[in-house]
């Protein structure tokens, strides 16, 4: 990738499983789970 190097997310503890929550959960919705792994990852 060009560009500069961007600042590594660093979470919280809670927003961690926040967003472990939103992977998981059937209801929620397809888009939102993709960009919280992404956010994960």
């Amino acid at each position: 990738m060009s560009g500069r190097p961007k600042a590594g997310l660093v979470f919280s503890e809670s927003e961690r499983e926040q967003l472990n929550a939103l992977t998981l959960c059937c209801k929620t919705a397809r888009a939102l789970a993709l960009r919280a792994r992404i956010a994960l990852a």
